[in-house]
């Protein structure tokens, strides 16, 4: 919860990482988990780009393995997007 409070304080995920003492991925997949619940809008964590480049590769391997998404595309996507787009898909889908 405090890294969502720090985020909705304009605070990056690098800021958060710093200040918290914790790797960047950590405070990513925080972030995530808040997509799922509707309190962080998938767009102010991850670009639209980026989200349509995840959801096609999700769409196509047709899993929601991270380390399987992730292996089908490039280092300019982090697990950290990855999860985050698996839980925006999962909320609009329910």
């Amino acid at each position: 919860r405090m890294s969502l409070q720090m985020f909705q304080a304009g605070k990056t995920v690098f800021d958060i990482a710093t200040e918290r003492e914790m790797a960047y991925g950590t405070i990513e997949s925080h972030l995530a988990g808040f997509i799922a619940t509707g309190e962080i809008s998938i767009f102010d964590l991850v670009k639209m780009q980026k989200v349509e480049d995840i959801t096609n590769v999700i769409n196509k391997l047709k899993t929601e393995s991270t380390s399987e998404i992730k292996q089908a595309m490039s280092d300019d996507y982090t697990y950290g997007e990855i999860r985050a787009v698996l839980n925006y898909l999962k909320l609009e889908n329910s």
